[in-house]
């Protein structure tokens, strides 16, 4: 898989990282970071601190995040939050939609 997959890594991404949410794995107070059987707490460490064969940058690049950096990790994590909590809430239909929308008006 090559950073040219536009779109593709970017879906599977999600789909794994957000597995636990959408098959309502989770406590209702459980973030998704808390959930003990992901990589997702890797992503949001620093460089140093995260398995050396862990690579952020395709799947940031995918989110629209820049950098690796303390902003580029608090955006990821706050873009995912959101996705998961909507998950959690039952509206799913409409995660994908808002989240397009979101993202253009970011940009």
């Amino acid at each position: 898989m090559t950073p040219t997959c536009s779109g593709y890594l970017q879906t599977v991404c999600e789909y794994v990282h957000l597995n636990p949410a959408r098959a309502k794995l989770l406590r209702p107070e459980q973030s998704l970071r808390e959930y003990r059987w992901r990589s997702w707490p890797d992503y949001l460490r620093s460089p140093e601190k995260r398995p050396a064969w862990l690579r952020v940058d395709w799947v940031f690049g995918e989110m629209g995040i820049p950098k690796d950096s303390v902003a580029g990790r608090r955006e990821t994590l706050v873009t995912v939050a959101w996705i998961a909590a909507r998950l959690q809430m039952g509206s799913a239909a409409h995660v994908n939609t808002r989240l397009y929308q979101w993202r253009q008006g970011r940009k």
